[in-house]
């Protein structure tokens, strides 16, 4: 025999549902929405980027007058060869850009590379 759910129970079960689908799911969308840290900063720092990239992402780093095409300004979200999302660019700084100065940086541990994207991620949004 069937019961039906009164309609408290179904907005519970709902949320609970919701609830499991992201912690499931939700790893990516972590990454998105967590605020960077002071560890993406120390490894962007550490390996560089901002010798090219500028220490705000501006592209203006010391080197960036000397390298053609010259470094991404990371604020130009429309610009990124590969994508402009945390992954995306995780996955270039592993790679390097061919036809670009940027090199492969893939002795840099993939979360490590991630802390670093996450970073940039929110040099984006900077004015």
């Amino acid at each position: 025999m069937n019961k039906l759910i009164c309609g408290a129970c179904a907005a519970t079960l709902k949320t609970a549902v919701c609830l499991l689908l992201l912690v499931a799911c939700g790893e990516e969308t972590q990454v998105e929405t967590a605020a960077p840290t002071a560890k993406g900063q120390q490894l962007y720092l550490r390996n560089g980027c901002a010798v090219c990239h500028g220490d705000e992402g501006r592209g203006d780093g010391r080197l960036a007058a000397t390298l053609k095409p010259p470094p991404r300004d990371f604020r130009d979200v429309a610009a990124y060869k590969k994508g402009a999302a945390s992954a995306d660019i995780a996955r270039t700084i592993g790679k390097g850009l061919a036809g670009t100065s940027m090199p492969a940086f893939a002795h840099i541990a993939e979360a490590d590379r991630l802390e670093i994207a996450r970073y940039i991620v929110d040099l984006q949004k900077k004015p």
